[in-house]
């Protein structure tokens, strides 16, 4: 487990995690100890497939690795250390997926910190350009038209920032593709943050309405096959709302139980005879 290494970007030192110390060092163990190849694994006795990004852990298993080789006025407790790792996917570093007694935790952009600059597979359409890796710039230069059509100036492609909302809700999208389809072909996540771009920009979509929709439209059988790109989401966004909120009002409705007779109190409706009254019947005592 501690062979191999990943890599670090020198603009870490411009992130949120950098400026806590004891949150650098947890991101720091989740890059560490998440797996570079698929392989599976057996937790309480169930076989867990792990895909390079991903590692096992749990509240008292991530204290005492993380707590290892410290002082003891220095060690954290375990609830903290879990309301970091939640902050750290708040950040958009990491996602968690608990179940019963463990939690899998997937780091974001995983090939970033693996990959070469020069690799053959970064220069396909299904991973990320080099030019993503650079330093951070200002990309607010564009104009109208630019941002319409998705390029710069230059004719080139428009590059995102990975912490940007518009690359990170393209990633949450593939990241709902890849949870029931794990060997889905990994898309160009530049292209996908252009059409996220016009949705907020042009369609006037809220960052949380394109939330809701991502994750409901992966868990609904129908669209979860028919929504495998960002270009299509922003094309059925609409029927998505309307589907979805429709959804929602017959869940709302079914939870309205009615009130039947044997629920009345023992001396609710009681007549003179000692009968009680609903509608047309009685219901002797």
């Amino acid at each position: 487990m501690l062979q191999g290494y990943v890599k670090i970007y020198r603009k870490t030192m411009n992130s949120s995690v950098w400026q806590d110390p004891e949150l650098f060092r947890l991101w720091m163990y989740c890059l560490m100890k998440a797996t570079h190849t698929k392989h599976k694994t057996l937790v309480e006795k169930q076989e867990i497939t792990l895909y390079p990004g991903q590692f096992i852990t749990g509240r008292f298993k991530l204290q005492f690795e993380y707590n290892k080789g410290l002082a003891p006025r220095k060690q954290v407790r375990d609830t903290t250390l879990w309301n970091w790792l939640k902050k750290l996917k708040k950040f958009g570093n990491v996602d968690i997926k608990s179940y019963n007694k463990f939690s899998i935790v997937t780091i974001i952009h995983w090939n970033d910190y693996q990959e070469s600059l020069t690799t053959k597979s970064q220069q396909n359409d299904n991973n990320l350009p080099a030019n993503i890796q650079q330093s951070d710039t200002n990309k607010n230069g564009n104009n109208a038209e630019n941002d319409k059509n998705g390029k710069k100036k230059d004719g080139q492609k428009q590059a995102f920032d990975q912490a940007s909302i518009f690359y990170q809700l393209a990633y949450r999208l593939y990241q709902r593709i890849i949870e029931h389809n794990p060997n889905h072909k990994k898309p160009n996540l530049e292209n996908w943050a252009i059409h996220i771009k016009r949705m907020i920009e042009l369609d006037n979509r809220g960052e949380e309405e394109i939330k809701y929709v991502i994750d409901w439209c992966q868990k609904n059988t129908f669209w979860q096959g028919h929504i495998l790109s960002t270009a299509k989401l922003r094309e059925k966004f609409d029927h998505l709302v309307i589907q979805s909120n429709t959804e929602k009002s017959k869940a709302a409705k079914n939870k309205e139980i009615p009130k039947y007779p044997n629920e009345v109190g023992a001396n609710e409706g009681l007549n003179e005879s000692g009968t009680k009254e609903f509608g047309h019947v009685r219901l002797f005592k």
